[in-house]
C-alpha cells in the first residue's frame, strides 16, 4: 500500500507535509487553482479531465462514496484503472455489510474497465488463528470472484485489537503474508483465474 503521511493527525493544528512527501494528500489551494483551470472553456474542461482522471487509481475509505462517484461522475469512469476498497469484518458498528458489498462489487463490474482492485480488510486479531473459517469471509467469495478485472487482486490485511476500533489504532501485524496469499487465491476474480490457467497450461 502507499506510503502514509508522518502528518496525518496533525494537519488540523495547521502543519503541512514536508517538500519530498510520498503521501497524496493535497493543500486546499490546489484543488482550488485545479477549479479555477476546469472553467476556462469547454474544450480545456474535457482536456484537463481526461489529464487528471488517466489511468486513475480510486481509493473508498467509505464504500458507499461509490454510488455517489458513479452517480456524480459518468464521463470519467472509462479513464479509471484501478480501485481499492476498505472493508471491515469486525462484527460490530465498523462492520461491511454483505448486502452492500454485493452492491460495490455489482456497481464496479457494471461501470468500469479496471486493471487492479485492492482490498484492504480490518479484522480483530481474535479472528486471526480461523481467519479462513470465518463463515461471512466465505460468503464474500463469489462476491469477489465475479468481479472483471484484467491485470490484479491484492488483499491488504491489518489486524486490530478491541482498543484500536475505538481510538483508529491499528495493528500492523508482519506475520499477515501468509494470510493475505490465501484470502488473495480464494477471492480471485474469475476473469484472472482463466489468465491464470491459460499461463499455466502453457
Amino acid at each position: 500500500m502507499d506510503p502514509k503521511c508522518f502528518f496525518d493527525n496533525y494537519r488540523d493544528n495547521g502543519i503541512e507535509c514536508i517538500d519530498d512527501c510520498t503521501c497524496d494528500w493535497r493543500d486546499k489551494q490546489d484543488y482550488e487553482n485545479i477549479c479555477v483551470l476546469s472553467h476556462i472553456s469547454h474544450q480545456f474542461t474535457h482536456e484537463l479531465a481526461t489529464c487528471l482522471w488517466q489511468n486513475a487509481v480510486l481509493d473508498f475509505e467509505d464504500l458507499e462514496l461509490l454510488f455517489d462517484f458513479v452517480r456524480d461522475r459518468p464521463s470519467v469512469l472509462r479513464y479509471v484503472r484501478g480501485v481499492m476498497l476498505t472493508i471491515w469484518g469486525c462484527d460490530d458498528f465498523l462492520d461491511t455489510s454483505t448486502s452492500t458489498l454485493k452492491e460495490v462489487c455489482k456497481c464496479i463490474s457494471e461501470n468500469f474497465d479496471l486493471n487492479s482492485v485492492t482490498i484492504r480488510l480490518f479484522i480483530p486479531i481474535s479472528l486471526v488463528d480461523n481467519l479462513m473459517d470465518v463463515e461471512k469471509l466465505k460468503s464474500w467469495t463469489p462476491l469477489f470472484r465475479s468481479l472483471r478485472i484484467r491485470e490484479k487482486f491484492e488483499v491488504c490485511l491489518s489486524l486490530c485489537n478491541t482498543e484500536g476500533l475505538i481510538t483508529g489504532i491499528i495493528l500492523r501485524d508482519g506475520g499477515t503474508g501468509e494470510l493475505e496469499t490465501k484470502l488473495s487465491n480464494s477471492w480471485l476474480p474469475d476473469t484472472l483465474r482463466v489468465s491464470s490457467d491459460q499461463k499455466n497450461a502453457a
